[in-house]
């Protein structure tokens, strides 16, 4: 009996750890709108998706609060951001009075890609517009490509920003 105490002890630990390497946070550091393809100490919002979009377990992006601790405003430079994660992504803003992401009347904010699994919340989404690559006139902050969204709380955005549709239903 002791034994196999030991080897639920031992299970259970072995996949505590293997859960907990596989998730990682990437800290937004920066308002521009850049992408160097690395998610380091110098950390747009663009550059931490691209970052968990490559990861393959569940990740959180969060905000920097010395930069992020008063009101600020990411400025998209001209094209969405797109989420395609293997696992899920949560992106948890500092408050929606202290971040707003913007579209810049140019493109639409975020798109939820077939299949990805993404929370956000505690931002401001606005001045999207629906424009894109791939699918445009379609949600103006986030365009729910199929995937799984679970967004907008305590967030600030308006009904004809958002648009969630079925793969093949248009």
């Amino acid at each position: 009996m002791k034994i196999r105490s030991v080897n639920l002890l031992t299970l259970g630990l072995l996949f505590f750890l293997t859960v907990s390497a596989s998730a990682a946070t990437f800290t937004v550091t920066k308002v521009a709108d850049t992408n160097d393809g690395v998610c380091d100490s110098d950390c747009s919002l663009r550059e931490a998706i691209a970052a968990a979009n490559a990861d393959p377990g569940d990740d959180m992006i969060i905000f920097d609060e010395g930069v992020f601790g008063v009101q600020q405003t990411i400025t998209l430079s001209g094209s969405e951001i797109v989420i395609n994660n293997a696992g899920a992504i949560t992106i948890t803003g500092p408050g929606a009075k202290l971040l707003k992401i913007s579209g810049n009347n140019v493109s639409r904010i975020f798109r939820n890609t077939p299949g990805a699994v993404t929370s956000i919340s505690r931002i401001t989404l606005t001045e999207g517009n629906g424009a894109s690559t791939v699918v445009s006139f379609s949600g103006g902050a986030i365009l729910n490509d199929a995937g799984n969204l679970n967004a907008l709380q305590n967030d600030h955005y308006e009904q004809r920003d958002l648009e969630f549709r079925r793969r093949n239903s248009e």
